[in-house]
């Protein structure tokens, strides 16, 4: 597998846990991400900038709301898959310290295990407790 296909693989299996999020923690959201999108040089040439958005909600389907300080303007319509690949970790790591800090992993673990194995619940929750 090439190095990109490796790099996408890994990023649809971040937005694919993230929107998997059985409950949202506390003081997730929002958090801030960047967008790479399309800017100009002074010649009016397109060139690649980072611009700065509060990430306020992420959806089932991948969707999510982003917002620009900076020009005030909340995008409703925007997809995980435009966020920078590091801020998306950065995001999912965020959630898993908070998970932890407000004692709701193993819920959450629960919840998403049962979703994603189709194991019955006993043998999750029994897997979670002596993780």
């Amino acid at each position: 597998m090439r190095i990109q296909e490796k790099q996408k693989a890994l990023e649809q299996e971040v937005i694919a846990n993230l929107c998997a999020i059985p409950k949202m923690p506390e003081n997730m959201l929002p958090h801030t991400v960047y967008v790479e999108e399309e800017g100009e040089d002074g010649y009016g040439h397109g060139i690649p900038v980072y611009t700065m958005y509060r990430l306020e909600e992420i959806r089932t389907d991948g969707s999510c709301t982003l917002y620009n300080a900076e020009s005030r303007e909340r995008f409703t319509c925007r997809h995980l898959h435009e966020i920078n690949m590091d801020w998306l970790v950065t995001v999912w790591e965020r959630y898993l310290e908070l998970c932890v800090e407000q004692d709701i992993w193993k819920g959450n673990a629960v919840a998403f295990l049962k979703d994603r194995t189709g194991k019955p619940e006993e043998e999750i929750i029994s897997f979670v407790e002596t993780s």
